[in-house]
């Protein structure tokens, strides 16, 4: 077996020809077509003793770039999908065929990704390739639980730069729409490893029943691809695991920025409450002393007679104040009524704030209406 590595635009022309060629089912080419429709799938089929062919597909989404501002602790994130599908195709002459089918829009995207699977491919050896019909299978699975681990870690680092930068009750600014965006992208990031592993999954299934099936055709020292195929799965159920608890991590960052800003909105509330209060001890200080001197006032004006007279001087004698003898009928009159003002504004006072000392203590008043009809409940 001689490794042949090469790529190629997909038309319709290549299209047909790998069909036939391969043993290709139609729906891969309109899955092709409609790329994020199909997140992931895995399609196995063996012909007799001769041939297999197997179709998998992953899609794993990933940071491309950020635009960060002064005003939020977590930047405007850009992204990408890999769209990665595979064919493989296994015949027991010898013949192995690797398809890797790209996205036409973003086909030089993947070119880290071509030079990753080559170079693999270029290390592993003919007979080894060629020994199992999935024997290429975790040379493709390595690179993309590699991919997996990227994307990963890239939304792990923002989740991290969140509980790095947690906003206080004094500076409650928060980007919810950021933590939104980032959520969604962990969601993704875990949707997509679930179908991964439902992948895998039926990879391992085909695996056993395909290599039950060519257990006589299969050399006893055949390489057993089956060891990482399952190793490559174990990871892909780790990373899984991982963004469920990056989602979770930052569900807990988003819950505590809304307690925060629910805790300062109190906190606010608290201290225009406390300002009133100071505002109403300062127009009860003015209203009682309102009390105190209206009344007096409004007797002076109603008696409306000069209690002091002043005397200017003359030849004869100093100039002089003198004092009405009937001064003492303004503080007979004055005294009683500030006193019964004031007496009657304590104690509609007091009555006023009568209810709300019930509420202050705990203490409900409860009213039991009267029946107006008597029931007889005793059995007859």
């Amino acid at each position: 077996m001689d490794k042949t590595l090469s790529h190629a635009p997909l038309n319709n022309e290549l299209q047909s020809r790998l069909t036939s060629l391969y043993n290709i089912p139609q729906w891969l080419w309109e899955a092709q077509a409609k790329d994020k429709d199909y997140n992931g799938f895995f399609y196995g089929a063996h012909t007799g003793h001769e041939s297999h062919t197997s179709i998998f597909r992953f899609m794993i989404k990933y940071v491309t770039g950020e635009t960060r501002t002064a005003e939020s602790v977590l930047p405007e994130i850009r992204y990408r999908w890999h769209i990665l599908t595979f064919v493989s195709y296994w015949k027991t002459e010898g013949t192995v065929r690797l398809l890797c089918l790209f996205p036409k829009e973003d086909f030089s995207g993947y070119a880290s990704l071509r030079g990753d699977m080559k170079q693999a491919f270029e290390e592993t050896s003919t007979d080894t390739l060629s020994s199992h019909p999935f024997a290429a299978h975790p040379l493709v699975l390595k690179q993309v639980t590699r991919l997996y681990d990227q994307a990963i870690r890239q939304f792990r680092g923002y989740v991290r730069e969140t509980e790095e930068h947690r906003p206080s009750i004094e500076k409650p600014h928060t980007n919810y729409v950021a933590m939104h965006e980032l959520a969604r992208h962990t969601m993704h990031c875990s949707e997509v490893l679930a179908t991964a592993l439902n992948v895998m999954k039926n990879m391992l299934e085909e695996f056993d029943r395909v290599t039950s099936t060519c257990k006589l055709e299969l050399k006893p020292t055949s390489y057993d691809p089956g060891p990482e195929i399952r190793h490559r799965n174990s990871v892909l159920q780790f990373m899984h695991n991982r963004s469920l608890a990056i989602e979770d991590r930052l569900r807990n960052e988003i819950n505590l920025a809304l307690h925060i800003t629910s805790q300062h909105a109190n906190k606010l509330s608290a201290e225009i409450a406390e300002a009133a209060r100071v505002d109403s001890r300062t127009q009860k200080t003015i209203s009682v002393l309102g009390l105190l001197f209206l009344p007096g006032t409004f007797i002076s004006a109603l008696f409306s007679m000069s209690f002091f007279n002043f005397t200017q001087a003359t030849s004869t004698s100093p100039a002089s104040w003198s004092m009405s003898p009937k001064f003492w009928i303004y503080w007979v009159v004055a005294i009683p009524i500030t006193a019964l003002t004031v007496a009657t504004w304590w104690i509609w006072q007091k009555s006023l704030l009568t209810p709300n000392s019930n509420l202050s203590t705990g203490k409900t008043v409860r009213r039991c209406p009267t029946p107006s009809h008597a029931y007889n409940t005793s059995k007859v």
